[in-house]
């Protein structure tokens, strides 16, 4: 029993040797951590520096520490945007040190002698010779280190005085004498570091103030902006004042005003519509030119588009003028059309359903006797240089349907111009009646067949036409302009085919002769007349 009990004694005493140890331990690392300072030569915890120039800048390091511990080195650590001059750096313990540029890490050490000891040495001076480029609060942060072991940390705040001037600006929301509508976004880059204000004042042609909108930084870039809202200012020119306040610079002398700096950029502000005017410029019996008249707050050139896919835009007389040409049409017929008109703002305009028609189908004079009693809904107006080609012009055509071919006197281009149709009169299952007018000639044509036509009847064929197919009731035709010479062979003949002559367009010889026999009777008559009256008078 008393051994146990001299055992449980031993232990316990062991046990109040491991607490008494573990509370000195807690009370050495309580006096690393709270029992130091970090502050400049005054006393002072923060710095002011200027921007661009290098100063000396003193850290004092404060420690409370016993005999038994020591301080092997001192890290200090600056920020991104602070540069350090490395011929310029000491203490007052030590002249060894080392740079690490990576983590712009000062190191102060001496790991033989100790930096600071409790028994002769507890605080120290650091020399550091810094500079930073642009104005801002940034903070240095102090490692105190006992070999490899951390004691302390502090902080020392810098403050960087702005010593740049605004310069400049850039943008690229807005263009010179530009044309501008509904809600724009104004982002200019401002040439300076930190300026306290960047104002955009607007103004119209007269200087009366229209608007005044502060602009907000963009983060940390150089971009400031604010949104600009069109529809509360005139239409008219407009004066953008970008005014850039930077008080930061200084409060007297020449600071003042280049510390307050504008630029100014001029624009448009288009919030209207065009207005659209359509009128007619002139009509045949298959064509139709229109003109179409803008009218812009701001004068500003537009474009135009048209709701007819056949029609076409081109530029008119000046740039709020445009011309509006559809071929191929039918005579006799209304047509309604819409032009919609854009200017440079991005507003559009379109005029009111107006209807045009192209002239009657009996103004459409034929040049040789004669011409066809059919009724066309449709008349196509292919290119000269499409029916001159080697492929010739090919349509897809249905009944009622033609194309206008204009044959010269003398070859493909001189001499007098006639103007000549090529129609599609009948489709069958398995042929095609076409008819070649003005003196009107139809042949029936199968898959393959063709037919070439004197129309001019100057010996020479005029107008070739080829029936390639008959698709969902359609005439699948080429034609083409041709110059050949009618073979000695067929002289006398307008038409030569390989399909089937439904009416040649000449007249027949009965035809030709029935005039001089009522000639001849009506003579026969005259003399049987006066014979009878002379003989009754001898009488």
């Amino acid at each position: 029993m008393k051994k146990e009990m001299i055992k449980m004694d031993k232990q316990a005493k062991s046990d109040l040797v491991v607490v008494g140890l573990f509370l000195v331990g807690v009370v050495v690392l309580l006096g690393f951590v709270f029992a130091s300072t970090f502050t400049s030569f005054n006393g002072a915890t923060n710095f002011t520096l200027r921007e661009d120039v290098y100063d000396i800048v003193n850290i004092s390091v404060n420690l409370t520490l016993d005999a038994s511990n020591n301080v092997t080195w001192v890290n200090i650590t600056f920020p991104v945007g602070v540069s350090l001059n490395l011929t310029s750096n000491a203490s007052s313990l030590t002249k060894n040190m080392s740079y690490d540029s990576v983590n712009r890490i000062l190191t102060f050490f001496n790991d033989s002698r100790y930096i600071l000891m409790n028994s002769t040495l507890n605080n120290g001076t650091f020399w550091v010779n810094i500079s930073a480029a642009t104005a801002g609060n940034f903070n240095i942060t102090i490692d105190v280190y006992n070999k490899t072991s951390l004691i302390t940390r502090g902080n020392i705040s810098l403050y960087v005085n702005d010593s740049s001037y605004p310069t400049g600006i850039s943008t690229t929301s807005l263009v010179v004498n530009g044309n501008y509508s509904g809600n724009v976004v104004l982002n200019f880059s401002i040439t300076e570091d930190l300026p306290d204000t960047v104002i955009f004042n607007i103004t119209n042609s007269a200087g009366v103030q229209n608007q005044t909108l502060t602009a907000s930084r963009q983060g940390s870039t150089s971009y400031y902006n604010a949104t600009m809202i069109t529809s509360t200012l005139p239409d008219g020119l407009v004066i953008l004042i970008v005014q850039v306040n930077d008080t930061l610079m200084g409060t007297s002398g020449t600071d003042i005003s280049l510390s307050n700096r504008s630029w100014n950029i001029t624009f448009r502000v288009d919030d209207t519509s065009p207005s659209v005017v359509l009128t007619s410029s002139s009509a045949t019996i298959d064509t139709l030119v229109l003109t179409s008249t803008v009218t812009d707050a701001t004068l500003t050139s537009s474009s135009c588009t048209i709701d007819r896919s056949g029609a076409s835009v081109t530029a008119g007389s000046g740039t709020n003028v445009q011309t509006i040409t559809e071929s191929g049409l039918a005579c006799g017929t209304p047509y309604n059309y819409i032009v919609t008109c854009t200017d440079s703002a991005g507003n559009s305009g379109s005029s009111s359903s107006t209807s045009f028609s192209t002239t009657d189908c009996s103004s459409s004079g034929v040049s040789s006797g004669g011409s066809s009693s059919t009724s066309w809904s449709m008349t196509y107006s292919p290119l000269e240089s499409e029916l001159v080609s080697t492929e010739g012009y090919t349509k897809e055509m249905k009944v009622k349907e033609r194309i206008k071919v204009e044959v010269y006197s003398e070859g493909f281009s001189s001499g007098s111009k006639e103007t000549h149709y090529v129609g599609i009169k009948e489709i069958k299952s398995d042929s095609v009646v076409v008819e070649v007018a003005s003196t009107p000639i139809e042949v029936e044509l199968n898959a393959g067949e063709d037919v070439s036509v004197d129309v001019n009847e100057d010996g020479y064929y005029d107008v070739y036409v080829k029936l390639n197919e008959i698709v969902n009731n359609k005439a699948d035709l080429t034609i083409m302009k041709v110059y050949e010479e009618v073979p000695v062979e067929a002289e006398g003949s307008a038409v030569e085919t390989s399909g089937e002559i439904v009416t040649s367009g000449e007249v027949p010889d009965e035809e030709k002769s029935a005039p001089w026999m009522i000639i001849i009777i009506v003579l026969v008559i005259l003399a049987a007349t006066i014979g009878g009256g002379v003989a009754w008078k001898n009488r």
